[in-house]
């Protein structure tokens, strides 16, 4: 622990020091080649401050899962728009569209996403689709 005096605190602070394993310039959380949460203990990431009290350290685990769990679907979620877009067929956009579509709904009310975007991502969708003459 060093204490440190900052500028305008009434009090010192304490503070942890830790050994960074990454080059120096790297961002925080995904640096170049990305390690694997589980490799790393709570606050050991870098660049990520350390917590002082255990639901501090509770929190931030599942911060982190939640993190990398939200980033899945997310990503899960893209490739399925990407799906419908990239359909050359009507018969492939439409059933690329119902799975895009079902896949919205379920982000939207998990919270993944705003509601909004939700219906106006499949909004435009189906313009796409039915541009191509696919039925919805």
């Amino acid at each position: 622990m060093v204490s440190l005096k900052l500028k305008g605190a009434k009090y010192p602070v304490k503070a942890r020091l830790q050994r960074l394993d990454t080059p120096v310039g790297l961002e925080y959380p995904y640096p170049a080649s990305q390690p694997e949460l589980a490799e790393y203990p709570a606050g050991q990431l870098p660049g990520e401050h350390v917590p002082n009290t255990k639901s501090a350290v509770k929190r931030q685990r599942q911060n982190l899962r939640r993190h990398s769990r939200n980033k899945a679907a997310r990503s899960e979620l893209k490739t399925a728009v990407k799906k419908v877009r990239s359909a050359d067929e009507p018969q492939n956009a439409t059933e690329a569209f119902r799975q895009a579509a079902r896949m919205l709904d379920q982000a939207a009310s998990k919270g993944l996403i705003h509601k909004n975007q939700a219906a106006r991502s499949k909004e435009r969708l189906a313009k796409h689709v039915q541009k191509l003459g696919g039925t919805i």
